[in-house]
């Protein structure tokens, strides 16, 4: 099994590449990374080749923190639905 430090940076290149997409300001800015990701064969093959070396709750918790570290993001403490199929909920920036 891969280290922490390996899986957090295969997400941050991930995210690098998905976040080229999205503007910093959107309020759905971690579902609209989530459909980048989802929409996107190279993407979505590089997510689940991650997701697969632990769980996809785990990956989309850190993803979704690295998302809020990278960005600078304070929470709204609204959690809503996603559009993305790639996750449930998610909190509001």
């Amino acid at each position: 099994m891969p280290s922490k430090v390996e899986i957090e940076s295969k997400l941050s290149s991930l995210l690098d590449i998905a976040a080229t997409d999205v503007s910093k300001s959107e309020k759905r800015i971690t579902d609209n990374i989530f459909i980048c990701i989802e929409n996107n064969s190279d993407l979505l093959d590089t997510y689940t080749n991650i997701c697969n070396l632990t769980s996809q709750n785990y990956i989309n918790r850190k993803l979704g923190k690295l998302i809020k570290e990278t960005f600078s993001l304070s929470d709204t403490a609204f959690k809503v639905k996603a559009k993305s199929s790639l996750i449930k909920t998610f909190t509001m920036h």
